[in-house]
């Protein structure tokens, strides 16, 4: 027997992530982001209370 999903729609656009944001909040708000951070060696547990556009800046990123 096949089992269907039913179809979900996405009408909603993602929101967009404001920069002054504390990347720990983003962290655990935004599925997927951990994973991100990760990659980027960006520490969102520890040193989480940062701004994104700041940790980003002193890791070189835009």
């Amino acid at each position: 027997m096949n089992a269907r999903l039913p179809a979900v729609a996405h009408t909603a656009a993602p929101a967009a992530i404001d920069p002054a944001q504390q990347i720990g909040q983003i962290a655990v708000q935004l599925p997927g982001a951990t994973a991100v951070f990760r990659r980027l060696k960006l520490d969102f547990c520890c040193g989480g209370q940062v701004a994104l556009r700041d940790a980003a800046a002193a890791k070189g990123l835009d």
